[in-house]
């Protein structure tokens, strides 16, 4: 059985005669008016939303930066409160490459 993606035959044929039936009677000036403006609604509608999607990321990675920041400033100021003899390796090479004493 093979499955059809798609609006039913029917349905497109009802569509398609009140089309051609609109367009042959005298109303197509107003047909294509209520076309434009809800092409015009549909496209206004995508921008706005990608427009908040947008917002919400650089929201989020701003979030992320801050967080970022604020755990390298802990990291410094623990470091940099200890005395060097006490650290290992790896916390000295941190500190000589990452952090400006």
């Amino acid at each position: 059985m093979r499955i059809r993606a798609g609006p039913p035959k029917n349905l497109l044929r009802i569509f398609r005669k009140i089309r051609s039936d609109i367009l042959a009677g005298p109303r197509v000036r107003r047909y294509l008016v209520h076309a434009t403006g809800e092409l015009l609604l549909v496209v206004v509608g995508v921008v706005i939303a990608l427009q908040i999607s947008n917002w919400n990321e650089e929201r989020l990675e701003q979030k992320q930066i801050r967080a970022s920041i604020r755990q390298a400033e802990l990291l410094a100021d623990y470091l940099r409160d200890r005395d060097i003899d006490q650290m290992d390796e790896a916390e000295r090479f941190f500190l000589t490459t990452h952090i400006v004493i």
